[in-house]
């Protein structure tokens, strides 16, 4: 027998029909993507990652200053009594440092 004889041929296997019961589309029946991540510059971040990560220095050093503000005012006067070297003025140059250091953090991640 010949490989031309159309009897000894296999017809072609039917690609699966869509059902509308099954969550997802058969893979054969889905598009493949124009481009992909490693099309993309290695050093790409996307605005919502960026806009998230700003939001949440920013966040974080306004709630720092806010809360490290008013813990100090608080115990003012045990700070003051205590012997320890770092006084009030210190403090609170401490905390609004490290807010002010969150916070330009937050507009470094939002412009680079």
């Amino acid at each position: 027998m010949s490989s031309s004889d159309p009897s000894q041929t296999t017809p072609p296997p039917e690609k699966p029909k869509y059902n509308p019961y099954r969550a997802y589309p058969p893979l054969e029946q889905v598009p493949s993507p124009k481009a992909s991540a490693t099309d993309l510059p290695p050093d790409y971040d996307c605005m919502p990652c960026r806009v998230m990560g700003a939001a949440a220095f920013v966040g974080l050093g306004a709630y720092t200053y806010y809360e490290g503000q008013r813990q100090i005012t608080e115990n003012e006067r045990r700070i003051a009594k205590s012997a320890s070297r770092f006084g009030v003025h210190a403090r609170r140059s401490g905390i609004t440092g490290i807010s002010a250091m969150l916070v330009g953090m937050g507009l470094y991640r939002w412009v680079m």
